[in-house]
């Protein structure tokens, strides 16, 4: 009995150890395949352990369910894709919608405040940095930014620091923002400055505008924002400003994309008006019917052809079209898309106006090329009235190239005050300042009408010239040269005048030798 106990126990061992030296052969053929996968090594240790918690919604992925089921939704959309962490409650999502209003942002920025954060729900401004850089210190700025949900995607500290080192740390909202780690703002509307006055608080308005790349340094004096918010209040801030003609009022396409993109096609002309950018006697049905008539990407076209707007560029559509577009390589298609395109105009001549004059003179530039006409009509003098940010119309038409000798803006006053703004270019003319083919045609007054036509008009037509005819008058003059023009010469030659009996007086001649100083048109 004790042989055949020990027996048993030799074969148990043998077993024993036969059944390892199997399992390691087996294990060293299998290896590479466990290892191949990941498990041996520990890198896919996560097959065999609780999913890890999610800490918080990304931007995009909150406005997905925003936009798929309404603010009332939000959480039962995270929570059927799997993105929702645990300490988001919906509860909390519709106190912030009562308290701020239907801007994603802004709710964001309310959710961050009760610990449910949204990253990169904006983007970091200078008051931020400044407020971490004091509770942290300046090594942990970005994992305060990062708390926070503003620390730029792909952005990290070393690109934060890099800055401080480049710039000073109170510049480091625009190192970012000039390296590419944040969007630069270009378009400036009344949410953006809501969002300064949330973040900076008041004083520090213009400071944050100017951070924000929206507005050039020293623009807009803090006064100025204070006084507006003390008599219209912060919502009306922006419509304020461009009011007291302190910052850009002409309308853009860029404007426009930016409602569509805010408040959807049926709310363009409520943003617009907000903004202080809704040309008069425009509504939403207006805006409706152009998108009828052209679609969408086409209604400020439309508003133009409407004569809503000014059909014709100035020299502040160009300044736009810079700080919209980022660079003045795109100016002359930003002014074809805003149907402000010169014939004859073109992206080459825009850079030779650039290399001779700046960027500030491109408008200038096209006057001295004949891209545009010499002398203002009343759209542009209309345009510098509503639509420009300069404090009288002389500084403005001056800007754009068409101030004629003897417009001061006492006398441009002096027009509006007798015939108001729309009558200005008539008063202009009929005070001698504009030159005027159909003044020179007069009956009764004018030097044409009353020396010319018994020889040079109805079927009594001496010399090819028929002052009633603006092609017969063209081709006897030069615009812009009166020297080099046959009509004026015989004018003013002794020997051989016109009319033949004798020369008409001085300030006869000087009107005819003014309208072709001022280019002969046909107006």
């Amino acid at each position: 009995m004790g042989a055949s106990t020990q027996l048993n126990k030799s074969l148990k061992v043998a077993v024993l150890m036969m059944s390892l030296l199997i399992i390691a052969y087996l294990f060293q053929n299998c290896s590479g395949e466990w290892e191949s996968a990941g498990i041996i090594k520990g890198e896919n240790e996560n097959l065999f352990s609780p999913p890890s918690k999610i800490l918080n919604v990304k931007m995009v992925d909150f406005r997905l369910c925003w936009d798929a089921a309404g603010p009332s939704g939000i959480v039962n959309c995270l929570e059927k894709k799997g993105l929702l962490p645990e300490n988001f409650s919906q509860e909390n999502i519709n106190q912030c919608f009562e308290n701020v209003g239907d801007s994603k942002v802004e709710v964001a920025m309310c959710l961050v405040s009760k610990n449910m954060v949204i990253s990169n729900h904006r983007s970091p401004f200078q008051k931020d940095i400044d407020t971490c850089f004091q509770n942290v210190g300046v090594d942990k700025i970005a994992d305060c930014l990062n708390k926070k949900g503003i620390l730029p995607e792909g952005s990290s500290q070393a690109d934060i620091g890099m800055c401080i080192d480049k710039v000073g740390l109170e510049n480091v909202e625009r190192c970012l923002r000039a390296s590419g780690h944040i969007p630069i703002n270009r378009v400036l509307t009344q949410f953006e400055a809501r969002l300064c006055l949330k973040i900076n608080g008041e004083g520090e308005i213009a400071k944050c505008l100017e951070d924000n790349q929206l507005v050039d340094d020293g623009l807009i004096p803090e006064a100025e924002i204070n006084s507006c918010i003390q008599v219209v209040g912060v919502d009306s801030l922006i419509k304020c400003l461009r009011k007291k003609k302190l910052i850009p009022r002409a309308l853009m396409k860029s404007h426009i994309a930016y409602c569509v993109n805010a408040k959807g096609a049926a709310g363009i002309a409520d943003c617009l008006d907000v903004n202080g950018l809704l040309p008069e006697g425009v509504d939403q049905a207006e805006i409706d019917s152009c998108v009828v008539a052209v679609g969408l990407d086409n209604v400020i076209k439309c508003l133009r052809s409407r004569k809503h707007i000014p059909a014709i560029v100035m020299q502040a559509h160009i300044g736009l079209c810079v700080k919209h577009t980022g660079s003045v390589d795109n100016i002359a298609a930003c002014l074809a898309a805003n149907g402000l395109l010169p014939v004859m105009a073109d992206q080459t001549l825009v850079n030779t106006c650039i290399a001779a004059g700046g960027v500030t003179a491109v408008r200038k530039c096209f006057v001295k090329n004949g891209v545009l006409p010499l002398v203002p009509g009343q759209e542009e003098i209309s345009a510098c009235d509503k639509y420009v940010d300069l404090p009288s119309i002389a500084a403005c038409l001056d800007l754009n190239g068409v101030l004629l000798a003897g417009m001061t803006q006492s006398l441009i006053d002096s027009c509006v005050t007798a015939g108001g703004i729309d009558k200005t270019e008539i008063c202009l003319k009929n005070r001698g300042v504009i030159a005027s083919l159909l003044a020179l045609r007069d009956p009764v007054s004018g030097v044409f009408g009353q020396n010319c036509v018994a020889c040079h008009s109805g079927n009594n037509i001496r010399g090819n010239l028929n002052i009633g005819s603006y092609a017969s008058i063209s081709a006897k003059i030069v615009p812009g040269n009166p020297g080099a023009s046959i009509l004026y010469n015989r004018m003013n030659s002794a020997a051989n005048p016109m009319p033949q009996s004798g020369l008409l007086a001085q300030a006869d001649r000087d009107k005819v030798r003014l309208w072709i100083l001022q280019g002969a048109l046909n107006n």
